[in-house]
């Protein structure tokens, strides 16, 4: 199929090239005019009615008061139908929860609401509507062009039949789930939090124990703290200790400035013989002597790095005997957020996408 008729069969494709984005309201109409098909609403049968299905959806995603406004109704209405079908005590989310949930909730509604209530459920005015659809990763292409034709919803009391309906579903989600539906679990984006604190978390397993040839660093090791000419700052190694222990319970301490002849001592150092590309490093372990070299500052951080990361596998401060080296392979590192929020960091500095403890 060439590109004359690919475009003949999708004209929507061809209306959005020809007129570089109308509205997306005004390209649906336009769509409309010109012939092409809405398409239907996927059914859900095994609802009672799309008010059931509604609620069921957006139990989670919306706060009540929110969803009693889209409906038209009160507040124990909702919390009336959503009961009738089992789901548990109906938690309310944090701005900041409503804030990052916005796709799921264009995603679910997307063939339950037209776009005037889907836009009065997210708490958006057309232009903010219409621009995360154009400009959040192509999620008017993700969703299929057209929304699916949705009459307005609004609350009418269940029918008899609706109720009957609404009860064997209860019935099955307690039969299913049984009291574990009213555990109250984790709060949405709670690892948000955790990831942008950059205080370190317990992480040690009470239980384990060190295997042979591994080193314990639980008690009686120091951080031989470098000179002043060294190039390694001391907050390096403030922050070293500190997840040692605050992750590992280790008591470890940070030595004296000079001191160099400590026993059990952890020691740290530059070399840019270690490799040509900057991040390079090597961790040599001993029984009674870790050293800790970086080609760079980088090197020597991503050493830290690969220490934290080998004692939370082994869920604890132990570490094997040799000599690892590692050289960079890739240079500059990238990373990516996979909790950024669509926006500008550089003008709302409260959706920062790359906080201090997730770069840590």
């Amino acid at each position: 199929m060439d590109r004359r008729d690919f475009l003949a069969r999708n004209p929507l494709y061809a209306l959005v090239l020809a007129d570089s984005w109308p509205s997306w309201l005004r390209a649906q109409q336009i769509s409309l005019e010109r012939g092409t098909p809405t398409p239907e609403p996927i059914p859900e049968p095994h609802f009672p009615d799309r008010l059931h299905l509604f609620i069921w959806r957006n139990w989670e995603l919306a706060n009540t008061d929110r969803l009693a406004q889209v409906l038209g109704t009160t507040r124990a209405k909702v919390l009336e139908v959503g009961a009738s079908m089992g789901l548990p005590k109906k938690a309310e989310l944090t701005p900041d929860q409503l804030r990052r949930i916005y796709i799921t909730v264009i995603r679910q509604n997307w063939h339950v609401l037209p776009d005037e209530q889907l836009m009065q459920l997210l708490g958006w005015d057309t232009k903010e509507y219409e621009y995360h659809l154009k400009e959040d990763d192509f999620l008017w292409i993700k969703l299929g062009l057209l929304k699916p034709r949705c009459e307005p919803l609004r609350f009418k009391e269940p029918s008899p039949e609706a109720k009957r309906r609404a009860q064997e579903i209860k019935r099955l989600v307690e039969e299913t789930l049984g009291s574990s539906i009213h555990e109250v679990g984790e709060p949405a984006f709670a690892f948000v939090q955790q990831l942008s604190d950059a205080k370190p978390i317990l992480s040690r397993d009470s239980q384990g124990r060190p295997v042979e040839n591994e080193v314990d660093l639980t008690r009686g090791w120091t951080l031989a703290r470098p000179a002043k000419d060294s190039g390694i700052p001391f907050a390096l190694l403030e922050r070293f200790q500190s997840y040692l222990e605050r992750a590992m319970a280790c008591e470890a301490r940070l030595g004296a400035e000079g001191k160099s002849a400590e026993a059990r001592a952890m020691r740290f150092s530059l070399n840019p013989d270690l490799g040509k590309a900057p991040g390079c490093f090597e961790v040599r372990v001993e029984a009674d002597e870790i050293r800790v070299m970086g080609s760079d500052l980088d090197g020597l951080r991503q050493a830290l790095y690969y220490l934290q990361d080998q004692m939370e596998s082994r869920e604890g401060p132990y570490m094997p005997m040799g000599t690892v080296r590692r050289d960079t392979q890739l240079n500059p590192r990238y990373v990516y957020s996979y909790f950024a929020l669509y926006g500008d960091p550089l003008m709302e500095a409260d959706i920062d996408p790359f906080p201090d403890g997730f770069l840590e």
